[in-house]
């Protein structure tokens, strides 16, 4: 991840180069990457890099920097595989316990689903999909990116409204949307802090795979995605299913560099 994504090092030059330093160091010499030193130092880097980038700067950095920390602080001891399958655990649940709080209690425009009806109408991310599904014309996408870009902040200062061009089917896929990443995600969090491995916690990997191969296919967020599937194989027990999450792992990397739902959407003629 650290060779791989510069979002995640940043553009300063000490936490760039250790933390590439350090994964260089990691893979050539492959006794170290168990080091709680050379994880501690990780730690260490990504804790500068926040202290110099603080909220601008991805939110899955925060999540890589405890699982350093967790990494290093379970190499430190005897029993790493129990400490980092319960942490890797542990910070999945939360996660998405935390994301659910956000969506459904602190983000009224979530709820109400008009967060995802403009991001699907503005979000350039999001058009194919939305062409695809909803039938929004390319030309009444483009405008509405530029209304929202420039000319929508330009018509609040003065007061006036400004109305994005969408179609009937755009306000159910807004709820769908935001009906299914609430359902997914509060399922999530139950699954991952279960107790143990019955009941809601039986369906826990089962889950984040789904959530992982969905979700990435249209917002291409692979360094997210990489860390969400990073702590599932950490906590995952069995060849196989450590092997699903590889494939997986492999498949939101592919997400990123093949346009998959524009192909979709060339094949059906939209």
């Amino acid at each position: 991840l650290f060779l791989y994504e510069p979002s995640l090092v940043g553009e300063a030059w000490i936490p760039r180069w250790s933390l590439r330093g350090l994964a260089l160091l990691g893979l050539l010499r492959p006794p170290l990457h168990r080091s709680p030193w050379l994880w501690g130092a990780a730690a260490f880097a990504l804790a500068a890099k926040t202290a110099r980038e603080g909220f601008f700067q991805d939110n899955h950095v925060f999540l890589l920097s405890y699982w350093s920390l967790a990494l290093a602080i379970a190499f430190a001891g005897s029993e790493a595989r129990a400490v980092l399958t319960r942490n890797a655990r542990l910070l999945l649940g939360f996660s998405f316990v935390f994301a659910v709080l956000w969506k459904a209690w602190l983000s009224p425009d979530f709820i109400s689903s008009a967060y995802f009806r403009f991001t699907l109408l503005t979000d350039a991310r999001f058009a194919d999909a939305t062409a695809l599904v909803a039938g929004v014309p390319d030309a009444d996408l483009a405008w509405n990116r530029a209304v929202a870009s420039g000319q929508l902040a330009e018509a609040t200062l003065r007061g006036t409204g400004v109305a994005l061009r969408e179609t009937r089917a755009v306000p159910p896929l807004a709820a769908f949307v935001t009906a299914w990443t609430l359902a997914l995600e509060s399922a999530l969090a139950v699954a991952f802090l279960w107790p143990a491995a019955r009941g809601p916690g039986r369906w826990r990997n089962g889950l984040l795979l789904l959530f992982s191969a969905t979700t990435y296919a249209i917002a291409t967020v692979p360094t997210f995605g990489w860390t969400l599937l990073t702590l599932g194989i950490a906590q995952a027990e069995g060849r196989g299913l450590r092997r699903a999450y590889l494939g997986v792992l492999c498949l939101v990397l592919a997400y990123a560099h093949l346009p998959v739902v524009a192909t979709v959407r060339a094949w059906v003629g939209r």
